[in-house]
């Protein structure tokens, strides 16, 4: 009998085989209407001289339903006398030709077909039918429709369907209660606390997100493990419902376990940096109560050290032994092999020259794959302000370990001609007509036209820079510049230029040096002589000043648009006459720090303060009333909660403004997003006539809030409200603001 079994298998076996044997002489494809014959000849991978075999064909099918285009795929194979003949058929899934949601009282129609993506005239499959069910279900998760049920017909017409899919939006669930069992160390009020999920109240919803329910489960044992409880865990939770589904009630079962303590520290497999440089930046010492947020920033720390020297494949390993409450942690260490730089592959530049990202770069190929490299070097990036977003990734290249840089970029327009008004608390409305490229032809040059013309400014102006001249980290440009302003009972007219040349200081991190040189010819007209005195009167003239600055700056801020963190420490040093001839003779110094921190979210804390000094060389008198330092509004010398202006020494009734001034300002704004902030701040300052007179416990204070905008191609626009405090200096209430509008 077993004999017989055997032998029909056997005999099975032989003639499927041979329904399989042979090579294929040719292929046809039969079913298809709309899709082209090669396609899915070519997708099957089937060629005619290939040997025919039940695999190939199995793997065929696949291939060709792979594209999304077929509900039924079928291959026969026919014996003739050149060989197998093969005939794919094919039933070709349906355009839709309409989608309709029927029940979706509580979602619009328009926002399924956004979640979903769908487009009609697209090919209809089951996959993609699965996959906008679950959408939608999504979609009524977020509104708090839980139990929402969702189900699909189609309606075929020839080549197009229609897609019909049928909701029961049952209930909107809210959650009544979430309470906790087992946790005797905290109560139910502070574990809820952590959680984003949270039970109805009049100022929040109490809608239930999945997600996030999990993200929270993982909250509430990172907590126990901060406070000395690493064995704590979720033990089960439990979801019901009230009889109506309209409510939820969340159980959830908490093991808080033992608390421990930390022990010593020990280091195993460590021979490229010593025990005592990783035992210093350990965040822990022996006693301390066992806190997991510690332990992951030591980590943080140690692979920091080992990726510095290029050492990222290091792989750090804690061992953690109990004793009684206390857990002793030996971190085994395998350290590698350091990786090398081989190539730069950079990528999304369409318009900005390959060189122009390749030269601000602070690791080259062939250097160890140092991990603060790589941060200046995105930093550097990023801060040619041509740029939307950057990103940098890496791969490795070889056995050996060496890595391929990538760095994507997302460019941005950065040039415009524009054509419009503006409005500034101190100019009033003017017209302009600007022309300003910051990446001339993709080269990082920038060059910029601007003619201003208003009641009390005129403004025409040309400039060119260079950042790189002759392909050396050296900054050069010029501007030329015509300008008449109206103040208070003054005028001046400038007309002249300046050529500006800078470089980094060698050994220095984030410094540079800049120097400059201006000539001008300097009009001053005095508008009403009868009421001001002989010193505003001496200022009346025409004169030439030939002047130089010098600029040590330090930057460090992550990126100078819009920073987050960081500093910017600068000291200007500018003399103008003397030795240089011009009839202008004064010497002015200008130091200015700024500190950025980011606190918790998106908040961000701003510490400024500026200090400035000008005198003659031989006498006060010398010093040109147009250089002293005039403080309110807004501007480097900006009080907010006061008029432009408005705070300096006088005499008479006219502000003379100070020879010397200090301000102080606090910042704390929120990022809403990258290029829009919301602020809160204090100002305070004041001008004196001489650095003697200098008191820093007379200052003019004001608080306020204010936004600002960044635009694209136009810069940061911003409005301020502002209060002052000093009633003498026309304090109050006052709006600072700078509006420009293109049309």
């Amino acid at each position: 009998m077993n004999y017989k079994k055997i032998l029909i298998i056997i005999v099975f076996f032989l003639f499927t085989a041979n329904i399989f044997a042979g090579k294929i002489s040719r292929i046809e494809v039969r079913g298809n209407k709309t899709t082209d014959e090669e396609l899915i000849k070519s997708s099957s991978m089937l060629q005619v001289g290939d040997e025919v075999t039940q695999g190939k064909l199995d793997n065929a099918i696949k291939k060709i339903y792979k594209l999304g285009l077929f509900s039924d795929i079928k291959i026969k194979s026919e014996e003739t006398e050149a060989g197998q003949l093969l005939i794919i058929e094919v039933k070709e899934n349906p355009f839709i030709k309409e989608v309709i949601f029927i029940g979706n009282d509580h979602v619009k129609e328009k926002d399924l077909k956004e979640a979903l993506g769908v487009q009609e005239g697209e090919i209809l499959s089951t996959q993609k039918i699965f996959k906008w069910t679950k959408k939608i279900n999504e979609k009524y998760k977020e509104k708090g429709f839980l139990l929402a049920k969702v189900s699909s017909e189609v309606t075929r017409e020839d080549e197009k369907a229609v897609l019909i899919f049928s909701i029961d939006e049952g209930r909107r669930v809210r959650i009544k209660n979430i309470y906790f069992t087992g946790n005797k160390l905290y109560p139910d009020k502070k574990l809820g606390g952590l959680m984003k999920n949270k039970s109805k109240r009049w100022w929040r919803s109490g809608n239930f997100d999945e997600e996030k329910f999990y993200n929270d489960l993982e909250r509430i044992t990172d907590y126990y493990k901060k406070k000395g409880y690493p064995r704590c865990e979720i033990k089960d939770y439990e979801i019901s419902y009230d009889d109506k589904q309209e409510w939820m009630t969340i159980r959830i079962d908490v093991s808080e376990g033992k608390k421990f303590f930390l022990g010593e520290v020990e280091f195993e497999g460590n021979n490229i940096i010593k025990t005592e440089n990783l035992a210093y930046v350990v965040r822990y010492k022996k006693g301390d109560v066992y806190n997991k947020d510690k332990l992951d920033d030591t980590m943080v720390e140690f692979y920091s050290l080992y990726t510095e020297l290029g050492y990222i494949y290091a792989f750090i390993m804690p061992e953690e032994e109990v004793v009684n409450d206390t857990i002793k942690i030996k971190y085994v260490i395998q350290e590698g092999d350091p990786a090398h730089l081989r190539k730069i592959i950079i990528s999304g530049n369409t318009k900005t020259w390959e060189k122009v990202i390749r030269r601000e770069l602070k690791i080259y190929p062939g250097d160890l794959f140092k991990r603060s490299k790589l941060i200046d070097s995105q930093r550097e990036v990023f801060n040619l302000g041509f740029f939307d977003d950057l990103k940098l990734d890496s791969k490795r290249a070889n056995e050996e370990g060496d890595i391929d840089l990538v760095i994507q970029i997302k460019e941005k327009d950065v040039g415009q001609f524009n054509a419009g008004m503006g409005y500034s608390q101190a100019w009033g409305i003017t017209g302009n007509l600007s022309l300003n490229i910051p990446n001339l032809l993709g080269r990082g040059s920038t060059v910029y036209f601007s003619l201003e013309k208003g009641g009390k400014l005129a403004n025409y102006s040309f400039g060119y820079t260079e950042p790189w001249f002759f392909d050396t980290p050296t900054i050069a440009g010029f501007d030329i510049f015509f300008i008449t302003r109206k103040w208070d009972y003054f005028d001046d007219r400038k007309r002249g230029g300046t050529v500006r040349i800078g470089r980094p200081v060698p050994r220095l991190k984030y410094t540079r040096l800049y120097t400059s040189y201006t000539i001008e010819k300097v009009t001053v007209s005095i508008r009403d002589i009868g009421k001001v005195s002989r010193y505003i009167l001496d200022q009346e003239g025409t004169e030439w000043r030939s002047s130089i600055a010098f600029n040590l700056v330090r930057d460090s801020r992550d990126y100078i648009f819009n920073a987050k963190t960081g500093s910017k420490n600068s000291f200007t040093a500018e003399f103008s006459g003397g030795i240089l001839g011009g009839g202008i003779d004064f010497q002015k110094y200008q130091f200015e720090t700024r500190w950025y921190e980011k606190s918790f979210l998106n908040f961000v804390l701003m510490i400024r303060s500026k200090f400035g000094f000008l005198d003659g060389y031989t006498s006060p008198s010398t010093v040109p009333i147009y250089e002293r330092f005039y403080l309110g509004g807004v501007g480097d010398w900006g009080i907010r909660g006061y008029p432009d202006r408005s705070i300096g020494p006088r005499e008479d009734f006219n502000i003379i403004g100070g020879r010397s001034a200090f301000v102080f300002t606090l910042e704390y704004k929120y990022l809403i997003t990258q290029g829009i902030n919301w602020l809160l701040f204090f100002d305070a300052g004041n001008a004196w006539d001489s650095f003697r007179s200098t008191n820093l416990a007379n200052l003019k204070k004001g608080v306020g809030t204010g936004i600002r905008i960044e635009v694209p191609m136009m810069g940061i626009l911003g409005f301020d409200v502002g209060y002052g405090f000093d009633k003498k200096s026309y304090g109050g209430w006052n709006p600072h603001f700078q509006i420009g509008t293109s049309f």
